[in-house]
């Protein structure tokens, strides 16, 4: 096959911006906090794996907002209940090509969208016309919109913005109990993505899946688990060496108190490792594996440029590219 040309493919690449920018014209542009992240980035670990996609639940830019869906009786704040669609959200943007995120926006609720405002991870507690009638939602269109606030979007589907209407957000007390979220928001996250999703409870099956180039999470649970003072919590799994399993904590936090024993080794903000025999001393107890889709599903997929109006880009025979309704 013949190189493009690079003047070819340049025009290539601003006419797809050019599309991309139409495309967005009817939609409010991500609040300027969003892209002020410090926590959210790129890591390796000291074996060389990577990269992989890190974002901490109580990252300042929305550890304060409302996770609840719509009939709840408490307003929890993401930063606190948050570590189930933070650590799903490291593994799809690990897993998933880039480009590829948005195929979220094709899973809402019927006539709904992904929406994201600095109060709450969806709509029902927004400020809009109450507290702040000035305050204005925004809506995630392209990947890089869903790649910066990927897990407020997984947040939004678990409380019920999703094509089933089905909450995997769990209801906490009047008092503002956790109820968490619940790991049936795993299976039907993988599904969107084509990424294979299966559970098991043994080690074996955590190293087989990442020998694969897959990914697991951790739910810890159970009096010995010590990342969050005894209520449950889920860990992401990213690696491992001869000695130590390589982990990305969702909650990033100064020390590990219930760690008495000092199992846990701290590498960088929400980045641990520790030895390969600890898991079930640090409360591993269910594992979730998830491994990337074959090579072809995404090929047979279009390219969205707006995943709620079917807008995609697609290229004629002689390489001009043009955007059209996908059926």
């Amino acid at each position: 096959m013949k190189k493009m040309p690079r003047r070819l493919l340049v025009a290539l690449l601003l006419v797809i911006t050019s599309l991309s920018s139409a495309s967005l014209t009817a939609f409010a542009e991500l609040p300027a906090v969003f892209y002020g992240s410090n926590l959210q980035r790129t890591v390796y670990m000291p074996n060389g794996a990577g990269p992989f996609y890190y974002y901490a639940q109580n990252d300042p830019v929305w550890d304060g907002l409302v996770y609840e869906s719509s009939n709840a009786s408490s307003q929890r704040p993401f930063g606190e209940g948050g570590c189930n669609p933070t650590a799903l959200a490291m593994v799809v943007a690990t897993l998933v090509p880039a480009e590829r995120l948005n195929l979220l926006g094709m899973s809402t609720a019927r006539g709904k969208t992904y929406e994201v405002c600095t109060c709450s991870v969806n709509k029902h507690f927004c400020h809009v016309g109450r507290k702040d009638p000035s305050h204005i939602r925004s809506t995630l269109v392209t990947s890089d919109d869903f790649s910066t606030a990927l897990p407020l979007a997984f947040a939004d589907f678990a409380t019920g913005n999703n094509a089933d209407n089905r909450l995997h957000r769990l209801a906490g007390t009047r008092q503002g109990g956790n109820g968490g979220t619940s790991k049936t928001l795993f299976k039907s996250i993988a599904e969107v993505y084509g990424l294979s999703h299966r559970t098991s409870r043994q080690m074996d099956d955590v190293i087989a899946t990442l020998d694969r180039g897959g990914m697991a999470i951790a739910l810890c649970s159970g009096s010995s688990q010590i990342f969050s003072g005894g209520n449950g919590h889920y860990v992401v799994i990213a690696s491992y060496d001869d000695q130590y399993l390589y982990l990305m904590d969702p909650f990033v936090r100064w020390s590990y108190e219930q760690d008495r024993r000092g199992l846990i080794e701290q590498l960088d903000d929400g980045i641990l490792r520790i030895k390969r025999t600890c898991g079930k001393n640090v409360g591993f107890g269910t594992y979730a594996l998830f491994e990337s889709a074959p090579d072809m599903y995404y090929a047979n997929l279009p390219v969205l440029l707006n995943p709620y109006t079917m807008e995609v880009a697609s290229a004629s025979v002689d390489g001009s590219m043009t955007a059209s309704g996908y059926r």
